[in-house]
């Protein structure tokens, strides 16, 4: 994860201010010089900008980690992959801090690509594809995205929802608010990553309950579990949408997930190769926990839908 990449950078303490677009304007000048230059001479551009090859939207809690780690796997001299890196999403969530009526969306997309553009430059004359793992709350902006790269290769990665809501209500995510109907009365972690959009709901999440909650019930009315599955009800029902306008877009369920990548999603839409060595790469990191901080042979991943589904009926 990309937390831990900072973590472990201990220069990152050391925070000052520039202006980006000027730095990424000479950034580009520079750049287009050092291809010309090479293109007379054949020499090797360092730093080389890479253009992205792919994005990974997800519901969360989906298997979007074992994505981006499978895209490693499956080339790791040649792939950079982001997972869930800071500077996108401020950049997607931009607007939702001066409201949408007061925000320039060209501005927005603009910045988007300057952003990707600083972070795909590599000086590692092995590397040639560049992915982005984006926050599951980046999936309400893949409108940007879109703007930015139309004809960049995206895909979303979903699950059972009942697999998902029990996920985000584990017991090990804090502790609890009472709530009834959960677990024999049990009741939803205070920091369950599902309710953090409660103090400040979109205007999709309105209209969700508008939609959906019956009997003239206002946001105000629901359950902390019942705001749970509406935050992930509009986060999927963006996905859905810009999905139905996109021709470079995929979902992706979670069941046969590691299959999938393998049989369709890397070599017909990301447009990786692979072979039986690269194959067998990414089949042995699925068998890791993905989000694994320790040593990853100590944590075996297993396969937990039959539990979370058994948990969501009690």
């Amino acid at each position: 994860m990309f937390r831990d990449l900072v973590g472990r950078s201990p220069d990152c303490q050391h925070k000052f201010t520039l202006d980006l677009h000027s730095i990424v304007t000479q950034t580009r000048k520079h750049d287009e010089q050092m291809i010309l230059s090479a293109a007379d001479d054949d020499a090797i551009i360092t730093p080389k900008p890479l253009a992205p090859s792919g994005f990974v939207f997800h519901e969360s809690r989906c298997g979007s980690t074992l994505v981006a780690n499978a895209l490693v796997a499956s080339n790791p001299p040649s792939h950079r992959v982001y997972s869930e890196s800071t500077p996108p999403i401020n950049v997607l969530n931009a607007c939702k801090h001066v409201g949408s009526s007061h925000c320039d969306e060209n501005k927005q997309v603009h910045l988007f690509r300057d952003v990707i553009y600083m972070m795909s430059r590599s000086n590692d004359g092995r590397e040639n594809k560049t992915f982005f793992k984006i926050q599951s709350a980046g999936t309400k902006s893949i409108s940007v995205f879109r703007k930015a790269f139309p004809s960049i290769p995206w895909v979303f990665v979903y699950r059972d929802p009942v697999q998902v809501m029990m996920s985000h209500l584990d017991a090990g995510n804090g502790g609890w608010q009472q709530t009834g109907g959960v677990r024999g009365g049990g009741g939803v972690p205070k920091n369950a990553n599902c309710l953090r959009s409660k103090k400040s709901p979109t205007e999709d999440m309105y209209d969700l309950v508008e939609k959906f909650a019956g009997g003239g019930r206002k946001m105000k009315d629901l359950t902390l579990m019942e705001h749970c599955a509406l935050h992930l009800a509009s986060i999927c029902e963006s996905a859905i949408s810009e999905q139905s306008k996109s021709s470079t877009g995929v979902m992706i369920n979670y069941v046969d997930l590691i299959s999938i990548l393998i049989s369709d999603v890397f070599p017909n839409h990301f447009k990786i190769p692979l072979n039986h060595i690269d194959e067998q790469r990414i089949k042995d990191i699925s068998t890791k926990y993905s989000k694994a901080r320790t040593n990853v042979k100590k944590e075996e991943w297993h396969e937990d839908s039959d539990k979370k589904r058994s948990e969501g009926k009690s």
